[in-house]
Parts: structure tokens; sequence; C-alpha cells
């Protein structure tokens, strides 16, 4: 039954294509008719592509059916993702070449609001992607975008796929002449774009209303044209065209139960118009293409493969008709058919000859010249300008950045970069749980210039029975400002479980940390540093469990920290490749110990090492990824710490839990969250991580530690150094990012030490 109605379909629409194509094409001979030799002119074909959201990668397929066919496109619009696919036609691009784009590209990453992890600048790092919501702030008053995201990479991928036409501002003179259509959110009316810069252009056809911020265009702003006119036939007709070849993938208002995040809720407000209007468009085309995609939305990225099948089935279907159509215009006008590489030879590189600069208020040229690193005189590549780019973004100054090419020379070009800073003042907001730290609300206010030029103040508190404070300064200093001094305040509280007793959490103790410090850093790239600091700090460690025999009490130390670090993860929260190294070399002097008695406390005491003696502890940790297969990423986790009259709980290296808390933590899957301390160890992990579904992750852990007394031990009594304890255990965790910015993980756990255990985590961590 299938294949029958397959051949009756295509009869049909053979049949279709005589009456489509034979009565058009002589009506039109017969009424014009060339002034130069008499001769009837041919009809002009136009092609209309409409929006769609992920479901607009169907066009691609019928652009490829088209040029096999051989049939000549005269005119082409498009609105939102169909005039992205447009406009690289109308540029040159053949179908072959917009789907490797579409196959390569990284969708869901373009249209982030935020760089890329890997991107962001080392001292940025922490604080990134750990807030659920973040406000600008003017004065005390919260302030909203246009958008909820500033896709700033869409821009930078549309430069580049622009590039071998910057120098045409007027679309009449592209290969294919062209239009696009977006909305003025002031007026509501449609606005027709016909020259200019291609990649501004589709970047605001594009901007869906509440999702992704409005462009600014001659006074006003510019949303998707999806809202005024999503499938602009009329406008390819007031270009000359005879004959219309339509695309249609709008199917109707989407039911309830099928939108299921932000951006399908704002597509379907912008097809409220489309579903009154389209009926009226369809009836001006000459022939309606509808791809098969209602079974997806706007946000189906995910499905890009599928439905990039899905229009090459579509474009196989209505070839014939193409074919047809093709060789109508080739016998009766002598047209010829179309070639498919219509791009025209460029050079891949263009000379910076000046530069120009708008948008800086707050931050310096002379500092976004260093960040972006291009040189007059220098020949560039557009993905050299997508590298600048987003290396001025990774200091956190900017929320926007993009670029024209303003022709000068042949070959030359003025580099005219328009920057959007960010506020001065923000505040960031997060809710999370997490087995150890419980529920909390976390707050951070950050002003920059606050205390000095160049300087950032960050207060950031947690609200929960876990209570956390703390407040930095940050000066930059430099001429790349790579140079950096800190000057930190943190008060942390937690409750620990008893090194006496296994049961955890609910019979927990009370710790508190204080630590001031002042660090001096040089950033030796964007993805490394290096500081060092001094600090006074103190302790204070109250057992709920004084049976134990645990040391409580206080001590309070000056000290002085070294630190090394390198992050070249490709994401904070389940990264696929890349390394992070963080090393220390801690040394405290003159410690002051006021401990309560007990038989650890007695013990030491009678034997000297609470005397006031230097502390020395050296720490480091590698987490190195390896993505093996598309699915499968491998992780190798390697930790050392050596402690040299570490002899008390509060310069010892906790042990324990699936995230790292203290200013001395290794995470062990298998031990509740510092439920250890030693003054030495060693451990070495192993960890599978397997893509299940979008962004829905599996993962087995397996590690091991070696512990060992502290060094002095060794070099003061001089005992042999004997192999001390061992621990394993290992962990089965079901890990999700939702909406890629809350990630959540449920580990179930076991070790000889503690048995079974859980972790729930939901939210960032401080």
């Amino acid at each position: 039954m299938q294949v029958r109605n397959k051949v009756w379909r295509r009869g049909l629409l053979m049949f279709l294509s005589f009456l489509m194509l034979t009565i058009p094409l002589v009506a039109h001979g017969q009424q014009r008719t060339r002034a130069t030799d008499g001769q009837p002119d041919r009809p002009k074909i136009g092609l209309v592509l409409s929006g769609g959201g992920a479901k607009g990668l169907a066009h691609v397929g019928v652009l490829k059916a088209i040029e096999k066919a051989g049939l000549q496109i005269d005119y082409i619009t498009g609105t939102s993702m169909g005039a992205i696919v447009a406009a690289m036609y109308a540029s040159g691009y053949n179908a072959s070449q917009i789907e490797q784009f579409a196959h390569t590209l990284k969708w869901m990453e373009l249209i982030s609001s935020r760089p890329l992890y890997s991107d962001i600048s080392i001292e940025e790092k922490d604080d990134f992607e750990s807030y659920l919501a973040t406000f600008p702030m003017k004065g005390l008053k919260p302030q909203l975008n246009t958008g909820f995201f500033e896709p700033y990479q869409v821009m930078l991928m549309l430069k580049e796929i622009f590039f071998p036409v910057y120098a045409v501002h007027d679309w009449r003179e592209l290969p294919i002449p062209f239009r696009c259509v977006a909305a003025d959110v002031a007026s509501g009316d449609a606005v027709i774009l016909d020259h200019g810069d291609l990649a501004f252009a589709t970047r605001s056809s594009m901007a869906i209303p509440g999702v992704f911020s409005a462009t600014e265009y001659k006074g006003t702003k510019l949303v998707d044209g999806g809202i005024v006119r999503n499938f602009p036939v009329k406008d390819v007709k007031d270009m000359g065209a005879d004959y219309v070849i339509g695309v249609n993938l709008f199917s109707g208002l989407t039911p309830s139960d099928k939108m299921t995040n932000m951006l399908d809720v704002m597509m379907q407000t912008i097809n409220f118009r489309d579903a009154k209007d389209l009926q009226e468009e369809k009836a001006i085309c000459d022939m309606v293409i509808e791809p098969d995609v209602a079974a997806y939305n706007a946000s189906s990225f995910d499905a890009a493969e599928t439905i990039l099948e899905i229009g090459n089935q579509t474009g196989e279907e209505f070839y014939p008709l193409f074919k047809q159509l093709a060789d109508s215009l080739h016998n009766a006008y002598g047209v010829p058919y179309a070639k498919t590489d219509r791009l025209a030879p460029y050079d891949n590189q263009v000379r910076i000859i000046d530069f120009q600069f708008e948008g800086l208020e707050h931050t310096s040229e002379s500092l976004l010249r260093h960040n972006l690193n291009l040189r007059a005189g220098h020949l560039y590549t557009p993905q050299d300008f997508t590298a600048a780019i987003k290396n001025a973004m990774s200091t956190g100054y900017y929320k926007n950045m993009t670029y024209d090419l303003i022709s000068a020379d042949e070959g030359s070009v003025i580099f005219h970069c328009k920057v959007y800073e960010n506020p001065l003042a923000t505040l960031k907001v997060d809710l999370s749980y997490n087995t150890f730290t419980n529920a909390s609300l976390f707050l951070n206010y950050q002003a920059r210039n606050l205390l000095g030029s160049n300087s950032t103040t960050d207060l950031k508190v947690a609200i929960s029975r876990n209570f956390r404070f703390k407040v930095k300064n940050r000066l930059l200093f430099g001429e790349r400002h790579n140079y950096y001094f800190d000057a930190t305040y943190e008060n942390t509280r937690f409750y620990l479980p008893s090194q006496g007793d296994a049961q955890g959490i609910e019979n927990a103790n009370k710790y508190i940390h204080n630590d001031l410090n002042v660090r001096f850093g040089h950033a030796t790239s964007a993805r490394a540093d290096v500081n060092f600091g001094l600090g006074y700090e103190c302790f204070h460690y109250e057992p709920d469990i004084r049976e134990t025999g645990e040391i409580s009490g206080k001590v309070r130390a000056p000290y002085a920290i070294f630190t090394r670090r390198v992050n070249t993860l490709d994401r904070k929260y389940l990264p696929q490749r890349g390394m992070k190294f963080d090393m220390s070399l801690y040394g405290s002097f003159l410690p002051g110990f006021h401990l309560h008695s007990g038989a650890m406390a007695d013990s030491l005491e009678k034997q000297g090492r609470l005397d006031k003696k230097a502390i020395c502890r050296f720490t480091a940790r590698l987490e190195s990824y390896q993505a093996v297969k598309p699915r499968l990423t491998l992780c190798e986790t390697f930790g050392v710490a050596l402690a040299y009259n570490s002899h008390t709980f509060f310069h010892q290296t906790a042990l324990g839990g699936v995230e790292a808390h203290l200013p001395s933590h290794f995470n062990f899957y298998g031990i509740t969250t510092a439920h250890k301390h030693f003054p030495t160890m060693a451990m070495v992990r192993f960890s599978a991580q397997y893509r299940v579904l979008g962004d829905l992750y599996g993962q087995v852990h397996i590690n091991s530690a070696l512990t060992m007394k502290s060094l002095d031990c060794y070099v003061n009594d001089k005992e042999e150094i004997k192999i001390g304890k061992y621990l394993h255990g290992g962990g089965l965790t079901i890990a999700y990012n939702l909406l890629g910015s809350l990630p959540m993980d449920f580990t179930l756990m076991y070790s000889s030490e503690d048995k079974f255990n859980i972790s729930v985590n939901i939210g960032h961590f401080f």
C-alpha cells in the first residue's frame, strides 16, 4: 500500500507539473517581449524559504534537488533560519557546502548567550556558569536585557560565512539578488532588508523576541521577522519573480503538550500572525513545498541530522518538477542550466590598515587592542577575527562584541569594532541543594571600578545551615592587564562528619574557618596563572562526640602560599576533553594552638608536636579528559598531598565526597564528604562517562588512596617509612545538565570505610 501511494503521488505530481509549468510559462511569453530583439523574455524564478528555527535545516535538501535539476533561481527571500540559508545560497554557496556547514556546527553552543568555557580567562572560570540568573544593576535596581541570550557566537559564525561577500552591500549585486525580513519592535512593522551587512541582517531576522537580544538599526530595534512575515512571498514577487517556489515549514500552531521549553513558547507567539497570513502567502506561490517536520520544533537542533534527511527526501520527491521546470526554461527560452559553483574566487585574508572602536565607556581602547591582538599592516583570515573577538570576550568585560570590515584599498580594510560593555554592577542568584551543604541560596553582587580603576569587587554569600561569606577585590594592572592583586576575606562554616564516627552528617561537628589573604598573580595565558600570597587564618573545630578523643579548639596562624593553575577543559560541568591542574605550596609559621583536652591532643602535646613550628603542605591534583568516542569520555585523576609538622586536623588534607569544599580537600568516591583527614597521601581515580541522550550522562568511578604519616615523623623520629592505610571505593553517577546551566547528579557510592552512601546535588557550588 505504501509503495502504491508513493507511485500515485509521484504520478499526480507529474500531472500537476504539466499544468503548473506550461500555463504560467506560455502566458508569460505572450505578455512580455524584449525591447531589443523582439524575442519573449523568460520568466524569472523566485524562491522563498520560511522561518522555523531548527526545522529550517530542511531547506538544504530542497536546494540540493533544485541544483541537481539545474534550475536557475533569479531571486530569493527568507525569514529567520530561512534567511540564513537563503543568504548563503544567494552569496554563491552551493547546497552541498551549506549542508556541510549544517553538519559541522554545534548549534546549541552557537545560540548560547555565554562564551565557551574553554575561551574564558582562568580568573573568570570559578564563577562562570555558576548562577541561574544574572541581573544587570543600575544603582540598586535590577535591569533586564532585550533577550535572554546574547548570541554573539552566531554573529561571529555569520561573519565567517559571509566573508567572501563582505564588500557587497547592495544585495542586487550578489550572485542571486536577496532580501530578508525583520520586525521593528517599536512599530510592529516589517523591515525589508536588501542592503548592508549580510551577517547583521540575518542575525536580526532570527532574533526571537525574549530569547535573543534585539539588534540596533537606524534608531530602532529589530527582532525575528517571523512575527510579521514568516513566509515572505510578496517580497520575492516585488523583486520581479514571475514564478514562485515556496518552502513552508509552518504546519500550524503547536499543541500545548508539545511545547517543552522557552524557545518553543516564544516561537508559538511568533506564529500567531503567521497562522493567519499563511494561506494568503501560499496562494501567491506557483509551487508550495512543505517538508514533513511537524514532529519537530524550533529548538530541535539535537535532531539536526534527521531534519536534514527529511529535507533530502522532500527534495527528491520534488526533483521531477524542478527538472521539468528547468528543461522547459531551457527549451523555450534558451536558459542555461544553473551552475553549482557560483561562489566567486576570493582571498581568504585581508590586510588591516586602521582600527575604529565604538561603545567603549568604562574600559580602555588600549586594553581592548591588546586583548584582540590584531595589528595594523598584518593579514588576517575571518577565523583570526573570530579568535580575536573570543579572546576579548573572555575577560568578562563585554556582553557582546561584533565587527565590520570597511573596504579601503584593494585587499585592505578598516577594522570597525562595536562593543557592548557589561554593566558596572551585576546581581547573580542561584538556588542549590547538596547532600553535604544542604539547601542554599547563593547571592553574588559584583561591581567594577568600585575600589579603583580596573578593579572588580565581589561580595558572595551562601544562606543556609552551612553559611559561607566571601568578599574579594581584584585590581588588574600591566600593559595587557594580565597581572593582578587580590585582597580576600572568607568565612566558611560547615558541619563535618566525626573522624571517630562513621554515621555521617547526622552526628556532625562544627567547623569554622576565617581566612584573610592578599595575593599577587600573573595570568601567563587565558588558561593558566601563577600567584603568591600572604594570609592569616583561624580554624575552629568543635566535635559533638568527645568520646572519640578528637582534637577540638582553635588554631591561628599567618601563612604564605604559592599556587599554579592550568585549565583547558571544554566545559565546566561534564567535560569531554582537556585537563585541569592545581598545585599549591603552603607554609604556616608560628601557629598558635588553643586546644581542648583530649586523648589525641594530650598525646601530641607530650610529644612536643604542638610547639610553634612551621607547618608545610604541598598538594597537587591533575584531571585529564579524553573523548575516545563521540559519546564516551575517559578521565584519569591523580592527586598527592605531602605534609611536614601537620599533626592536627586543621592542616591536613580532607578526603571524601563528590566535590571538594575545604581549603585542602580531595574528592573521593565511596567516602562521606570530608570524613577522612590525612597529613600525607596519594590517590588515583579512573572514570568513564557516557552520554546517554542529550545532556543526560552515566558515569562510573573507581578510586584508591594510600595514606601515610606526616613527613617529620620520618625525619625527626627516624622511623622507617611504612606503607600506611589503603583506601578503595567507587561510585555510579547519573548526571544531567538542564538547559546547559543547571547541573544535577545522583551518585551511589561504596567503600570499605563507609559502606554504601549516596550524594545528591542540584545546582552549583559556592
